[in-house]
């Protein structure tokens, strides 16, 4: 997702500020620099959330359903976000 996020935000001429931007920074920036709207930063944040239960230790793990939920969006995004 993040090395999706950053070819669309350099086809938006978006500039990145940190080095080594999260989902999160990529996606305020994409939203901020009129990559896409609201709708489609909510989205993609959920998204991280996910994404975020999965790979850090938190409160709890995803679900099987927000596991899908996950793969499902990421799939979506890389084919419909340019």
């Amino acid at each position: 997702m993040e090395r999706h996020l950053k070819r669309v935000a350099a086809s938006y001429s978006v500039r990145i500020r940190k080095k080594k931007p999260s989902i999160g920074d990529l996606n305020d920036a994409l939203k901020n620099g009129d990559a896409y709207d609201t709708v489609a930063w909510r989205e993609i944040q959920r998204l991280a959330d996910i994404r975020n239960l999965a790979g850090h230790d938190r409160e709890r793990d995803p679900t099987d359903v927000e596991i899908d939920e996950l793969v499902r969006g990421v799939d979506k995004t890389v084919k419909t976000l340019f």
